[in-house]
């Protein structure tokens, strides 16, 4: 409850748009657990995309830039590892990367069929290169900086907020 206080006090900003979104579908068994960068403006566009179609709560989403966001709750997919490849955590807690991601959002989320045909074995192979470019590709494509530099402020950002922390709370009491 205290995102929700903090994300109304603040203003909301996109990062934390996805802790709401992983409150909201926290309640509902989901099967895919999907982690995306909420700071991508197409990323963004694909997630609100299919959160219009996740009616049966079947994919969770998690904003690995969030944060807050907790590797250890999303299958050990640490922030920069999921930064330069898309990631999912199956409910039975196996990690899959790539093209499988998207196929099990979308037959997930009733639209298998898009993504049905990169099962092929020479398409599966040509998606999966495909994939790769985009991914390698995805900063300059979004006008962003490039990861390295993403990871050294978030490194920074952290760490600031660690030192925010040790200065609010002791053993004896917390001033959060």
């Amino acid at each position: 409850m205290n995102i929700v206080r903090t994300v109304l006090r603040n203003r909301t900003f996109p990062s934390q748009l996805g802790v709401l979104r992983c409150m909201c579908g926290q309640f509902k068994q989901w099967k895919v657990n999907m982690l995306y960068d909420s700071e991508c403006p197409l990323c963004m566009h694909e997630i609100r995309f299919l959160e219009t179609r996740n009616k049966a709560g079947l994919v969770k989403f998690t904003d690995i830039a969030h944060p807050e966001y907790r590797p250890e709750e999303n299958g050990s997919v640490g922030y920069e590892e999921g930064m330069k490849r898309i990631h999912a955590v199956m409910d039975d807690g196996e990690v899959i990367s790539g093209v499988p991601v998207f196929r099990e959002v979308y037959r997930a989320v009733g639209l298998g069929w898009v993504f049905a045909v990169t099962q092929a074995p020479g398409v599966a192979w040509v998606a999966e290169m495909l994939y790769r470019v985009w991914a390698g590709w995805r900063m300059k494509i979004t006008g962003r900086e490039e990861l390295e530099e993403i990871f050294e402020k978030r490194r920074q950002v952290l760490e600031v907020m660690k030192d925010r922390e040790r200065k609010l709370c002791n053993e004896q009491e917390c001033k959060l």
